[in-house]
């Protein structure tokens, strides 16, 4: 014969009693792994576009692979359009516009594409790329703030950001600096991307 209801519900009761909820900490934790993991997931849709491609700017311009440095912040500055934070859900979503003389900015621009990005040159003086100083400078504005996230993980070594609050559009100027030698490999790419962390709105927008 069953026990009473009446009985059953006090040794539920207890049993409720004597769970332990998760400390907050454990809880923003296991948030930020979820974040790693979604950043990850990112790169490896990158990765599985430049193997596709099977071609490696590296084996054009040679030399060792640079450490790649973290994304510094903005200059303040009032947004005239609204803000991007999303990383893009694949290549194809970033506009990318390779700048300067080097010798490197039509190679470079292939590589991009064969990486499926959406990628133009552009062989012309440039005040950001042919001065001594990062091997790199990513200008953009507003609606490329995680676009922007993306390129930075994909150029390896030291990299200058210009945030440009009046850019109306989503391209991504990448000018190439005088020490600039190849693209990030996949793992470091993989890797900047955890680094890096997500987009931060822009100070003042």
């Amino acid at each position: 014969m069953s026990r009473p209801v009446r009985e059953r519900l006090v040794e539920l009761s207890a049993d409720v009693d004597q769970v332990r909820l998760a400390p907050a900490a454990a809880v923003r934790a296991r948030g930020r792994s979820r974040a790693r993991r979604r950043r990850v997931g990112t790169a490896a849709a990158l990765a599985t576009v430049v193997v596709a491609g099977g071609f490696g700017l590296s084996s054009v311009a040679g030399g060792d692979p640079s450490p790649v440095a973290t994304l510094p912040a903005g200059p303040s500055s009032r947004c005239a359009f609204p803000v991007d934070l999303k990383l893009p859900d694949n290549p194809g979503d970033v506009v990318i516009k390779v700048v300067g003389r080097s010798d490197l900015v039509g190679a470079t621009a292939i590589e991009l594409g064969h990486r499926g990005f959406v990628a133009s040159e552009l062989r012309s003086f440039d005040p950001d790329a042919d001065n001594a100083g990062p091997v790199a400078v990513l200008r953009y504005g507003p609606q490329a703030v995680g676009a922007a996230t993306v390129v930075r993980a994909l150029v390896s070594g030291d990299v200058a950001m210009k945030f440009l609050p009046d850019r109306g559009d989503r391209t991504i100027d990448l000018a190439l600096g005088t020490g600039f030698r190849r693209l990030a490999t996949t793992t470091e790419v993989n890797m900047a991307l955890v680094e890096l962390g997500e987009p931060t709105r822009p100070p003042g927008c």
